[in-house]
């Protein structure tokens, strides 16, 4: 069966200064000479970007992990397929033996009879009738045994198959699900990374669109010009 995960949000940002929570508050220039560069506090746009995307944090989702559980098929062994199959099979074949024993006794008396009513007592024609009769008994009973022996391996063999068929048919649909299993992982893998560096990229620009105001409020109340060549900035 397919157990899954639920994604997990992980919010690592961490924040400095007056903000609470998540909410950015930029840092606040402090007065320095105003031979300072770089405006008043003597900060440079990457100071202010490192803070504040250190104040700003980061947010990540793990991908959902789906996991399978193999389905599990045992093929039993002959010998208990041959005793389950000879628990209803042998006494059919038995009751049809003693069927024709019963038959036969009935035949042999009646040979007895017949003859006694003719007068002809034990002869030697009535030993032989009597013993033929015994002959085809012991020729139908080995022709039921026979059928029985051919009919349980038959039957056996027939179930043996179908188990060994069952138990293919388990292990090619825990192929295609296991196949499945592992698509669906690396598709979540790859749409976690892609939220993840969408992420990251809009927090960087985000940092630096930040920092460049800082900046500027600095050198604003310095009274001088100020650089905001992006190069100062490692974005990645």
């Amino acid at each position: 069966m397919v157990k899954r995960k639920t994604p997990t949000m992980v919010n690592l940002s961490s924040s400095t200064g007056s903000g609470t929570g998540g909410e950015l508050t930029t840092p606040a220039p402090t007065t320095k000479s105003s031979g300072k560069s770089g405006g008043s506090s003597g900060k440079t746009v990457n100071d202010y970007y490192n803070a504040i995307l250190a104040q700003l944090g980061s947010s990540t989702i793990t991908p959902e992990t789906i996991t399978y559980t193999p389905i599990s098929y045992t093929v039993p062994e002959q010998e208990a397929l041959a005793a389950q199959i000879a628990s209803y099979l042998r006494p059919q074949y038995d009751s049809a033996i003693a069927s024709r024993r019963t038959q036969t006794t009935q035949n042999r008396a009646a040979l007895d009879v017949d003859a006694a009513s003719r007068g002809m007592g034990a002869s030697t024609w009535v030993t032989d009738a009597k013993t033929r009769q015994l002959t085809s008994e012991a020729a139908d009973v080995a022709a039921l045994e026979s059928g029985y022996g051919a009919a349980l391996a038959q039957q056996v063999q027939a179930l043996y198959n179908q188990h060994l068929q069952n138990r293919l048919d388990v292990d090619q649909i825990n192929a295609n699900n296991q196949l499945a299993v592992a698509q669906q992982n690396a598709a979540n893998r790859l749409t976690a990374a892609q939220w993840n560096e969408q992420m990251r990229r809009a927090l960087e620009e985000t940092a630096y669109a930040r920092a460049l105001d800082a900046y500027n409020l600095s050198g604003s109340r310095r009274g001088s010009g100020v650089n905001t060549d992006k190069t100062s900035v490692t974005i990645r």
